[in-house]
């Protein structure tokens, strides 16, 4: 995947507190780092994913299978989030 990008993806925006309990520290670090994977490699994965098949290219083969590049991107993004230690299976 090449590092150009000329599509122009935003990181989403922090959301507004819960009215529910607040995170502990460790919860705090945990989503700080999680935005950080987000923004600085998932969405920009995501943007090249669709400049090299598409945007409108389907999620799905026509036997419902997730399409291969699909799948290729998400087993990328499992082995980011694994490596940055917010990956769960």
């Amino acid at each position: 995947m090449t590092s150009q990008s000329s599509i122009r993806i935003q990181p989403p925006a922090r959301p507004e507190p819960s009215n529910g309990f607040p995170p502990t520290e460790r919860g705090r670090e945990a989503l700080e780092r999680m935005r950080r994977l987000l923004g600085q490699v998932v969405l920009p994965m995501v943007a090249e994913h669709e400049r090299e098949h598409g945007s409108a290219a389907p999620p799905v083969e026509s036997d419902r299978r997730l399409s291969d590049s699909r799948a290729e991107l998400k087993h990328a993004v499992q082995q980011e989030s694994a490596q940055a230690g917010l990956y769960v299976p």
